[in-house]
């Protein structure tokens, strides 16, 4: 790169293998550059050059996206769940909330600040609020009830007890399950980051982890580099004592530890690693001598967030090893940790986290992502729709590039990206930052208000109804294909539905458990364009209606469930004086509002029969005093059946006979045998004395002798991180990783290789990874074989010999690029890319 008059070279970088290079210059206006590219391959020839091409520098939009829950009457709804679900939030763009009547200052914040509000509906009488601060963030988290947004705010709580970047955990208790509760969010005084993350823990029931004793630890696989795993020990209860002292700290608390094991080498040293998230202050304790063994090192070290406990030993024999981990104080924290085993006799150098660009170039169906260049051999390219970040999202592609046009998403919808930086199969970074943005989308029914039929009139009390499973109607709007209902309470003020994309109907009648005896209620609608997208109309004027049947409405039972078979289940409840009760199951989600109805019973108990084997099943009933006189749901128990064997069938053709001197002579016959697999199996593979003979459940195959066939089926699950890979023509050694359930051992099989490969580890147990060597290919021709592990297959194509270079590479040509807001200069350009090594 040169200056504008040809005579300072500015940047100069040869780059091995890609077709894109970075270069970073200070750029203090628009500037005027020449560039000059050209190719070499591995015989030292050159190609010509091309050059001469101007960019103009221009500041970045600093603060683009602008928040949807800016206002309190629009609180973005958060689902509590058992573990910390973080979802992205922002007061870029955000105004702040007037201080009215009733709204409480909370005492450490600003007077006035940008914020944005969440609600969420309490599932038990408990949760933890989790607010993660970004760069130059230092978050202040109020809490409210019974909200009637602008007039009336009841404050729980006010917490501002970390600093920037730190993480805000609000610890709500007697809650009213089915409430909902604000959040307010807003930055410190005298702070200008807008970023952060939020999460609402609420555990309805507590089971301990697979690993609370050492019997069931955890299988680790050793690797080469740090590959950390998430775990907790919410719910876990004590094995044995704590180590105390434990590195020079005495009087730990091991009443919530959990279990991990790996199998260790004579002469290798390993390292142990346990990262504690926020809210846990991990302990450490490695074991020799199985479950009854003793601990040979322990560290615990002072703190939670971001803090490293490290144990570095060196096995003398071939031994498996325990790692013990618990939270130092009583009870579990936040019980959030991660732990990773890293064996030193191999090496990976693992490359660093890209840092991911914001995307540009928006359109309804794409857009254009950048990162950093961590000098990785290639980069994993992830996008999703759910929260951000995630752990596995949906791989898009990987490229040698550092960037990538992401292709094929919807209209109108907010998708997430990441990138992960890939040495091999098994040597990745961490996850990059996470970016998101909105396909665009054009919108026709913005400013529409729908109109609205029955029930109700425009004031209330309004119409009186006698079921509290009416059904509402309204007017079509032009565009739209689906509709959202809300209803809400008028006695508590509180939405009892709040819903974007109820029917693409014209009519919806509201579930039973919902709507109460007696009860007040007004409700609207509002039109969408897709479900999930951001074209949406404006509500309908609201009608009101209010319930009165003459009946007491019955009071919820508790429904408890036993004596689970693999076809049937027992269920009883308390007797809460009702006439009847409904018995509902369903095999979707828990709880719901429609499921399919068992039978009616005037008992308290049920047993259900007819159920499908190794199926998961819902169960609730309905307290019942008329066909309109109900109460709500009960508890919701699920639970399921067990499974049974499996079915093999077998047919044959064609069944031909000839004749030769009045004998017949039979010939041999194409057999096809299928296997099938009940729920809880899968299918592994046909195996003949050992020997595999198929990887699919349909194998067709000539009878010429007689066959012993045996079918595998395993309760265990199976993935493979990868399913292909691309060896070069000389050859080499590859991997990839498998991952089971429960410690399940594998084998791996190879099909239709013919000398190609030979697996290095054809067998093993728990998560690892398989390795196999490609012989050179002595062909022009390219070749491919498979091999197959618990039913899933992976693909091995080798390219074609090459003969030797010659010539020069031809020359590149159509260059471009452009200058993005942190002043890197982002170059692309095409040619003919044979033969060529670098540019």
């Amino acid at each position: 790169m040169y200056n504008s008059t040809g005579s300072t070279v500015l940047a100069k970088s040869e780059y091995s293998g890609l077709i894109k290079e970075d270069v970073s210059i200070t750029l203090s206006g628009p500037n005027s550059v020449y560039l000059r590219i050209i190719a070499k391959n591995s015989c030292s020839f050159t190609s010509d050059y091309c050059y001469d091409l101007q960019f103009i520098w221009e500041p970045a939009n600093v603060c683009n996206p602008k928040t949807k829950y800016d206002l309190c009457s629009n609180a973005f709804t958060i689902t509590p769940s058992e573990n910390c679900n973080y979802i992205d939030g922002t007061t870029c763009g955000s105004s702040p909330s007037n201080p009215t009547t009733g709204l409480q200052m909370c005492s450490l914040s600003p007077s006035s600040a940008n914020d944005v509000w969440f609600k969420f509906e309490a599932p038990a009488t408990s949760a933890i609020i989790n607010v993660k601060s970004g760069p130059d963030f230092d978050a202040i988290v109020n809490v409210f009830s019974n909200v009637l947004c602008g007039s009336v705010y009841n404050q729980l709580s006010c917490t501002n007890s970390n600093g920037i970047s730190g993480i805000e955990t609000v610890s709500l208790s007697g809650l009213t399950i089915g409430n909902t509760y604000w959040i307010r969010v807003y930055n410190n005084t005298g702070l200008t980051g807008t970023d952060f993350q939020i999460c609402v823990v609420s555990q309805t029931t507590c089971t301990a982890p697979m690993n609370n004793e050492c019997t069931g630890a955890f299988a680790l696989i050793p690797s080469s580099s740090v590959n950390y795993q998430p775990f907790n020990t919410n719910c876990a209860t004590q094995s044995i004592a704590a180590i105390s002292p434990c590195n020079g700290i005495p009087n730990g608390n091991a009443d919530d530890d959990v279990w991990f094991k790996f199998s260790a080498t004579a002469g290798q040293t390993y390292v142990v690693r346990l990262q504690n998230e926020s809210g846990f202050d991990g302990v450490l304790d490695l074991r020799t001598g199985g479950c009854n063994g003793v601990s040979v090192a322990c560290d615990d070290q002072v703190g939670s967030s971001g803090v490293l406990n490290l144990i570095t030993y060196q096995s003398t024999i071939n031994q498996t090893l325990y790692a013990r981990v618990y939270h130092y104080d009583s009870g579990s924290g936040s019980g959030n940790f991660k732990i990773s085993v890293v064996s030193q006799s191999t090496s990976c150098t693992r490359p660093d986290a890209p840092i991911l660009n914001a995307p540009s170039n928006f359109t309804s169906t794409s857009v254009y992502l950048s990162w950093n260049n961590v000098n990785a051999a290639s980069y994993n390219v992830y996008y999703g729709t759910g929260s951000c970040p995630w752990t596995a999202g949906n791989f898009y592609s990987n490229t040698a590039n550092t960037f990538a046009t992401v292709t094929g998403l919807s209209a109108g919808l907010t998708y997430k990206f990441m990138i992960v930086a890939k040495n091999s199969e098994t040597c990745l970074s961490d996850n990059s930052n996470c970016q998101s943005g909105i396909t665009s989308t054009s919108c026709a029914i913005t400013g529409i208000i729908p109109t609205l039929i029955a029930p109700g009139l425009a004031s209330g009390p309004g119409t009186t109804l006698t079921t509290t499973t009416p059904t509402l109607s309204w007017n079509a709007v032009p565009g739209a294909t689906h509709y959202g209902v809300n209803i809400r309470d008028l006695t508590t003020n509180m939405l009892v539905v709040d819903e974007n994309c109820t029917t693409s109907g014209l009519n919806s009648t509201v579930p039973a458990g919902i709507l109460s005896n007696n009860g007040q209620y007004r409700w609207n609608i509002k039109a969408v364009t897709n479900c999930g997208t951001t074209c949406v109309s404006g509500f309908a004027s609201p009608l009101y209606f209010n319930i009165s049947s003459g009946c007491t409405t019955p009071t919820i039972p508790l429904l408890t469930l036993s004596n689970v078979s693999s076809t049937s289940a027992y269920l009883s409840w308390n007797n809460v004086g009702a006439q009847s009760y409904d018995v509902y199951y369903s095999s979707g989600s828990c709880p719901w509002t429609t499921g399919t109805i068992y039978g009616n019973t005037t008992t308290n108990f049920l047993a259900i029969s007819g159920l499908s084997t190794g199926t998961p099943y819902k169960f609730v009933v309905v307290a019942k005093n008329s066909s309109t006189c109900f109460s709500q749901n009960s508890n919701c128990q699920s639970a399921t059946t067990s499974n049974v064997s499996y079915f093999i069938s077998t047919s044959s053709s064609p069944k031909l006979v000839a004749q030769h001197q009045g004998w017949p002579i039979c010939f041999r016959l194409n057999a096809t045998i299928s296997a099938t697999s009940n729920p809880g199996y899968t299918f592994v593979n046909w195996t003949e004395n050992g020997i595999q003979a198929a990887y699919t459940s349909t194998h067709t195959f000539n009878v010429q002798s007689s066959r012993n066939l045996l079918a595998n089926f395993t309760t265990c699950s199976y993935t493979i991180n990868s399913n292909s890979v691309s060896a070069i023509a000389q050859g080499g050694e590859y991997s990839f990783w498998v991952f089971t359930s429960n410690d399940c051992t594998w084998n791996a099989f190879t099909d239709n290789c013919n000398g190609m490969l030979n697996i290095t580890n054809p067998t093993g147990s728990g998560n690892g990874f398989i390795t196999f060597n490609v012989g050179a290919n002595p062909n022009s021709t390219s070749r491919s074989c498979t091999i197959s592990v618990g039913g899933k297959v992976f693909t091995v194509n080798q390219v074609g010999s090459i003969a030797p270079c010659s010539v020069p590479p031809a020359t590149p040509n159509t260059l471009s690029g452009y200058v993005d807001g942190s002043n890197i200069l982002h170059l692309t350009w095409f040619g003919n890319n044979s033969g060529v090594t670098n540019f």
